[in-house]
């Protein structure tokens, strides 16, 4: 039955194992090879039923698996826990990772935290061992923005993992990926420069990561008050032909730009020039907003309730009504 799954007969391999599991031809283990097969089946009842009925080391970690493909999270801790307090088991690596993605799927950060690093201190090498990083950077960040303090201890936990996802990714698409998480972090401990460092060798890359690159340096300018420095990425954003959803979010941030700097008649014709060009964008009413604001500033009062009008007859649920 293990050869005909292994050679891609996997309906003649299970009629074979139920045959054998009918008539009490399987032990333990193999029934366990039975259950696992169901599992990569996608046959999850199946495989519960099946396991269930083993008393082998490996029973609370096949039970896991399931637990893990039904998305049973709270299952998946108690059977990978249960699993990990027993002695022997040749899946305790896994099933440490397994234990740790349970707890973070139940936002039981602070937990998870721990055990994802327990994991990898283990394991750097392992094949799970960057998604455990991501998780746990993920972690550190959550439990950051729970305390009520700016800086926080988690805060510089999730900046070292940021870091070390980028020092260590093995391929270019990963770097890639991290350098994006990255910036997110240093903007959000305030470490402008670092963000500003990290993004930088990327910016004269002219595809979709070169743009998307432009635009994260864009909003840390901002953050930085270098109004112009930011209006000069965003309209390359704003310009490029990659990345249509990424081209509009640089027009409107345009628009902010000037709003923020209060220059407010330039704020207001880019706000116009973001409508005209999309009237049924993602902006659309905060544009209308935003331009009453800057016509407001500018004292055009007619001017303003116009634009405040017709957001309200064309924006009936919008948040700025």
């Amino acid at each position: 039955a293990d050869v005909l799954f292994q050679l891609g007969k996997q309906d003649k391999a299970m009629d074979l194992f139920n045959s054998l599991e009918e008539k009490s031809l399987l032990d333990f283990s193999g029934m366990l090879d039975y259950a696992v097969s169901a599992l990569r089946l996608g046959k999850n009842q199946l495989a519960q039923k099946i396991a269930e009925k083993t008393n082998h080391l490996e029973t609370n970690y096949v039970l896991s698996l399931v637990a893990f493909n039904q998305q049973d999270w709270q299952t998946l801790e108690e059977k990978t826990k249960v699993y990990l307090s027993e002695s022997g088991g040749k899946n305790k690596i896994n099933a440490e990772y397994f234990y740790a993605f349970a707890l973070f799927r139940q936002n039981k950060y602070e937990q998870a935290f721990e055990a994802f690093i327990n994991f990898l201190e283990k394991e750097q090498t392992h094949k799970l061992a960057r998604d455990a990083q991501k998780n746990a950077l993920v972690c550190g960040m959550q439990l950051h923005q729970q305390t009520a303090k700016k800086t926080s201890s988690w805060l510089d936990k999730a900046v070292k993992l940021a870091e070390n996802l980028v020092r260590t990714a093995p391929t270019m698409e990963e770097k890639e990926s991290s350098v994006l998480i990255a910036a997110k972090i240093y903007v959000d401990a305030d470490l402008l420069d670092n963000g500003l460092k990290v993004l930088k060798p990327y910016l004269k890359r002219n595809d979709s990561y070169g743009m998307k690159c432009r635009f994260y340096t864009a909003e840390i300018l901002l953050n930085k008050k270098d109004y112009a420095g930011a209006d000069k990425l965003f309209a390359e954003v704003e310009k490029n032909s990659f990345d249509k959803v990424l081209a509009e979010h640089g027009s409107y941030r345009r628009a902010e730009v000037f709003y923020l700097a209060n220059q407010f008649d330039e704020a207001a014709q880019r706000f116009v020039s973001y409508r005209k060009k999309y009237p049924n964008g993602i902006y659309a009413d905060s544009a209308l907003y935003f331009n009453g604001e800057s016509l407001k500033r500018l004292n055009k009062i007619d001017n303003a309730i116009l634009c405040y009008e017709v957001l309200v007859q064309q924006f009936s649920k919008s948040t700025f009504k």
